[in-house]
Parts: C-alpha cells; structure tokens; sequence
C-alpha cells in the first residue's frame, strides 16, 4: 500500500481501517492520500513565498534608502522630499494595484503590505531630519503608528497587524520603563485600534500562523505596559497584574479560543503562568520577615487608583469567567479560575498576612496535585508533567527559603523525582494499553 509514504499518520490508520472493511478500495485510499500530500506541500510553498516575499521587501526598503542616504549630502532640500517620499509612493501604488485587481489573498499583499509600512516610518524619519524637526522619539513613533493602522484594515494584513503591535509596545515601552520621557494612556487606545481586526482574524482563522502569533504579541505587548494605566499603583502594582494575567487566562478560556491549540493560546498561558509566578513571589516566608507586605494598608482601596484598576479586572475577569461557563453549560468552576478572588481577599484582609502566605503555599501545592490528577483521569501527560513540574518548582523554592537539613532537602527532591519518572511510566503504560485495545 503506497498511501503510507504520506506523512498524515492519523489519516492512514483511517484509511487502513476503511481499506480493510472494504469501505474504500486501495487504488481510491491512494488518491486521498495524494491529495493531502499535495495539499500540505502547497501549503508550506505558500508560507515559504509570504516569509521571502517579506524579507524580500523589507531588504528593498532598507537598500533604497541606504542607496540615497550615500549621496544624501549632494541634494536639494526639494531633491531629498522627493527621495523620502518615492518609497511611500511605490508602496502605496502596490497596495493600490491588490486592491483594484481586487488580489488581497494573493501572496502579494503582506510584501506589499509590509513594504509600504516600513516606507511610511522611512519618510517620517527623513522629513523630520531634512528640515530638521524637533519631533522625539516617542512622537515620530505615534505618528507612523497612527498613518500605518489604515495599512492593516485596508489590506486586510496581519503581519502589518503584528509589526503594528510591536511600533505600539515600543512606543508604549518608553513611558513604561524610561520614567524621564513622562506618562501617556496613548497607548491603550492604539492598542485597542488593533483589537477589532485581531477579533476578525480570530474568529476567521484562528489556527492560522498569523493568528497564533497575534495571540502572543497583543498579551506580552499588554503586560509590557500595563503601568500605563494609572500613575499611582505604588503597592498595588502586584495585584494589578494578578487581576490583569487573571483575565487574561478568563480570555484564554473564552469561546474565542475554543478551536486554539493550548500551545498557541498566548492569553491562556500568559495568564496561568503569571497568577503562579506572583503566587510563588507572595509565599515567601523570608519576604514576610523582611517587611514586603507591611505598606499594604486597606485605606489605600478607596485612596489609589492603582487599587481601583486592580479590583476593576478582577471583578472583569470573574464576569468573563461566569460568561465562559454559561455559554459553555458549565456548573462548576476549576480551581485556577477563581484565583483572583482569592488573592484579592487576601490583600484586602492584610491584617493575617503570615495566614496569607501559608494559604499561597497550600493553594500552590493543591493546583499541582489537582493537575496531577486531571493528567491521569484524562490520560494527558501534559497536564500530569504540569502538575508534578509545579511541585518541584515548590520544593526547589522551598529549599533556598526553608532552615531544613541538607539530608531532608536530599530525600524531598528524590521523592518529586521519584514522582515524576513513577507517574510518567504509568501513564504511558495506560496509553499502550489504550492503543493495543
């Protein structure tokens, strides 16, 4: 049977099936299979010629303008507008020609997308220097971000949508981290410029590349800038991004992304692997001795913004939470998708802090042996290695933080290793099991 030469092995044990129960003939199993072969090739060609395509008029930009800039010095002012402006032009002519012949899914349009995007920084840049405008950073950014978002709507191109998102972190990044350039909320409304077509790509397709790299720019992008929101988060920064990785694993869990694989679901993972990173940074005994939650006070609830914006996505995500179960016809809630509440509680109870930390302990440890067991009743090594991996990462924690004996350290690491390699081979003997049957 030559149809096994092809790379679907899900596929073949079907048609293998099908063949033998006399359902399909061979000579018939072999053309499916020659169809998806085909297909899948054509597929990876077309993602090939879209990355050249984009490299290719990303190298064309950059050698135009490197072109003119050697003889930048021999030009008129008039003669250097000109120049500045023939890449924009050109962009804007290739675009145009997609759009009239109406070609928008061909694999043109990201080169020429991306070549008119990058065009319209390039002129903006040179305007500026030619006639030597004071324009920061900051500002030339918000202004080619500003004329490129038309480019992603317009042409109906994502990776304009992903080199747009990447302008709007930068651009946001400089107030974030660089507390000289000052504080602007700009950057939560070009951010939600994009939202609209993301929805659109997502709900379109949603296991495309181009989408699953959506789905990890726009909550890293996000989480980069999250300060912006407020100027006055002080001690309440914490729990702003606890509420904010909450809701984002609430958006993870939507409807939206119900067709996602885990692994390219960036809103689910971000925000599950956020709520524990913080979780592990709040069950520190040491930094309870230390003071680390002594200027938490609860006045500061009504007092700060910080706090109000923090209870604000909280709350947001519990609503988000309710909706997802609704829809989904779902009684019970799983024990991560509460988290927020719990550790909002316990900020605004901060008077049992020490009873607030062993509580951040016991819940760590209860997430990893729940996990243990979902992995097991679902046969899902993944889930059961999560589980166990959450463990260990406790005992390793616990080892530099804890007065125990190098001999008891010794003996709880064999026993999380013993624990791992014990429950893998279980459940890999369940699979074979399951497989032969």
């Amino acid at each position: 049977m030559d149809y096994f030469a092809s790379k679907h092995t899900a596929m073949l044990k079907d048609l293998h099936e099908l063949v033998e129960a006399g359902i399909l003939t061979e000579e018939t199993a072999q053309q499916v299979s020659e169809y998806y072969d085909k297909k899948a090739s054509t597929k990876g060609n077309r993602r090939l010629f879209v990355a050249f395509g984009i490299l290719g008029a990303v190298l064309v930009g950059s050698g135009l303008i490197l072109f003119i800039e050697h003889n930048w010095d021999l030009f008129s002012h008039l003669q250097k507008t000109i120049f500045a402006f023939i890449p924009l032009v050109l962009g804007q002519i290739l675009c145009g020609t997609l759009l009239f012949r109406n070609r928008l899914e061909s694999l043109w349009k990201e080169a020429a997308s991306v070549f008119l995007f990058f065009s319209v920084g390039a002129c903006i840049a040179l305007i500026s220097q030619i006639y030597h405008l004071k324009y920061s950073e900051e500002k030339i950014l918000l202004i080619w971000m500003l004329l490129s978002i038309p480019i992603v709507y317009i042409m109906r191109s994502p990776m304009s949508s992903l080199l747009y998102i990447a302008g709007i972190t930068w651009y946001g990044g400089k107030y974030a981290f660089d507390y000289h350039e000052g504080f602007s909320r700009l950057y939560w409304l070009l951010i939600a410029m994009a939202l609209p077509y993301y929805i659109n790509l997502l709900q379109r397709k949603s296991i495309n590349n181009f989408t699953s790299l959506h789905n990890w720019f726009i909550p890293i992008s996000m989480s980069l800038c999250l300060t912006l929101l407020t100027q006055d988060y002080d001690e309440a920064l914490i729990l702003m991004y606890f509420g904010y990785f909450s809701l984002i694993f609430a958006i993870g869990n939507s409807s939206l992304f119900s067709a996602v694989n885990t692994g390219k679901n960036g809103f689910k993972i971000i925000g599950f692997l956020g709520m524990l990173v913080i979780l592990f940074i709040s069950s520190n005994f040491i930094a309870f001795d230390r003071g680390f939650y002594k200027s938490i006070h609860r006045f500061n609830f009504v007092k700060d913004d910080g706090f109000i914006f923090a209870l604000a996505l909280i709350i947001t995500s519990g609503i988000v939470t309710f909706l997802n179960h609704r829809w989904a016809g779902k009684s019970k809630l799983a024990l991560w998708e509460y988290t927020g509440f719990i550790f909002l509680a316990t900020y605004v109870l901060n008077e049992f802090t020490v009873v607030a930390v062993i509580l951040y302990n016991i819940y760590i440890f209860a997430a990893g042996i729940t996990f243990i067991f979902l992995g097991s009743k679902r046969n899902h090594l993944g889930l059961m290695n999560l589980g166990l991996s959450i463990i260990a990462v406790l005992a390793i924690y616990k080892f530099f933080e804890s007065d125990l004996s190098y001999q008891l350290k010794g003996v709880l690491f064999m026993l999380v290793g013993a624990a791992f390699v014990t429950f893998n081979v279980i459940m890999l003997k369940r699979r074979r099991i399951y497989e032969n049957q």
